[in-house]
């Protein structure tokens, strides 16, 4: 017999904390419905942590790939290229649903707009000194996103948005040439591409586990976010997004890089 064709595909990437994609998997396997399935890309972890990772794989794993590579976006192509649902969604180890409905009410919401090329959720917004908070949006999406995506932010979280699998293969996915701002550099595309319907819905399905980024990490995201915002709107934008940045925080961040080299035993 023919296997039924998934509505959903969730490609769970595992490239760091592989116990927090433990944690991921069981908020999956609450779910109340399995129009689903679950490609988990991992990239080369230790035997220990992959077993338990399969311990905890409900029954619509189709498949685990493994990646060699540090390049997330190679890694999240990789999963799309097996992806056999109608759309697709992203996560990373840490990142669970708010409750067991969650697959439904996407689900219910890709039907009620008539399958859009992009389904977007409010976005929980985690800060260390403060209180989580919800980022919401007007009902003028599409420009109030421009809007954000000109200055170099990205308006959703990776785990609020769900693509269409079709949408992405005809962008060719991830470019792999980005290593921090895969999505972001994806969301310019889309939206710039007038003809993908993006819809939104006001709530929040999903969280995630923060964690605290390197210098590096830092200073590469920043020369990435310079180089998109640059290729997608242009020499002024990057301009104005480098004169708004907090200078400061760039000094700081470089001489505690320029110290660590020199104390590093």
């Amino acid at each position: 017999m023919e296997e039924k064709t998934p509505l959903l595909s969730i490609v769970l990437v595992v490239d760091r904390f592989p116990h927090l994609a433990m944690w991921t998997l069981d908020s999956i396997a609450e779910q109340n419905q399995s129009d689903f399935e679950i490609i988990i890309v991992e990239n080369g972890i230790v035997q220990r942590d992959m077993e338990f990772i399969q311990e905890h794989a409900v029954g619509t794993i189709k498949t685990i790939l493994t990646c060699r590579t540090n390049s997330i976006s190679k890694m999240m192509n990789e999963g799309l290229k097996q992806a056999k649902g109608r759309f697709v969604q992203f996560l990373f180890s840490g990142d669970t649903y708010l409750s067991k409905y969650a697959l439904q009410e996407v689900k219910n919401n890709l039907s009620q707009r008539n399958y859009p090329d992009l389904l977007g959720y409010a976005t929980l917004i985690r800060d260390k000194d403060q209180a989580p908070c919800v980022l919401t949006y007007p009902f003028n999406l599409e420009s109030f996103n421009l809007h954000y995506l000109e200055k170099g932010f990205l308006p959703f979280k990776h785990n609020s948005l769900w693509f269409s699998t079709q949408m992405l293969k005809d962008l060719k996915g991830f470019d792999e040439k980005i290593q921090q701002r895969e999505v972001f550099e994806l969301l310019c595309r889309v939206y710039l591409n007038k003809k993908f319907r993006k819809e939104y819905e006001n709530k929040v399905i999903a969280d995630y586990e923060g964690y605290k980024r390197s210098t590096h990490s830092l200073w590469q995201y920043a020369y990435e976010t310079l180089k998109i915002v640059h290729r997608h709107f242009g020499f002024y934008r990057m301009l104005k997004w480098m004169f708004v940045q907090d200078h400061f925080r760039f000094l700081k961040l470089l001489f505690r890089n320029l110290k660590s080299s020199f104390t590093r035993p």
